[in-house]
C-alpha cells in the first residue's frame, strides 16, 4: 500500500502573486523563482523518497485568473521556525500584526496574515530531550 511521506507542496492563489512573493521575501526571507505569473521555491527535506531522490516541499504563489473574494481565503501555511521570538520581534518592528501565540507540548505557535489575507502559522518545534 502506498503511504503519504510528507507534504509535496503548498499552493496559494493571489490577486497579485508578484506582490505577495515580495512580502514573503521581505518578512520571512523566502526567495522565489519567477515562472511566468507564478512564483515558487523548494524547501529541502531530510526525508528521502523511495529511490535516490531527495524530497522537497514546494511553496508556490499563483496569479488568480480573476479577483478572489475575501471570503474565499481559506489557505493556511505552516512554516517551521528556529527562533520564533527573534522572528516575531523582527515582524513587529516592520509593522506586521501578530495574532496571539500559544505554547503547546509539541511546540510554540504564532500567526500572522499575509497581504492577501491568508493565515500564516509560525511553528517552533520543542527542543529534543
Amino acid at each position: 500500500m502506498t503511504i503519504v511521506q510528507g507534504i509535496g507542496g503548498v499552493f496559494l492563489y493571489a490577486d497579485d502573486a508578484a506582490a505577495l512573493a515580495a512580502w514573503y521575501t521581505e518578512h520571512l526571507g523566502l526567495t522565489f523563482t519567477n515562472y511566468g505569473k507564478s512564483h515558487f521555491l523548494e524547501l529541502p527535506s531530510a526525508d528521502v523518497e523511495p529511490g535516490p531522490r531527495t524530497a522537497t516541499t514546494v511553496f508556490a504563489l499563483f496569479q488568480a485568473d480573476e479577483a478572489l473574494p475575501a471570503g474565499v481565503r481559506t489557505g493556511r501555511v505552516n512554516f517551521r521556525i528556529g527562533d520564533l521570538d527573534g522572528l516575531l520581534d523582527s515582524l513587529r518592528s516592520r509593522g506586521v500584526a501578530i495574532e496571539p501565540s500559544e505554547d503547546e507540548s509539541y511546540g510554540r505557535f504564532a500567526w500572522i496574515r499575509d497581504p492577501e489575507g491568508n493565515r500564516v502559522e509560525l511553528w517552533e518545534p520543542p527542543l529534543r530531550d
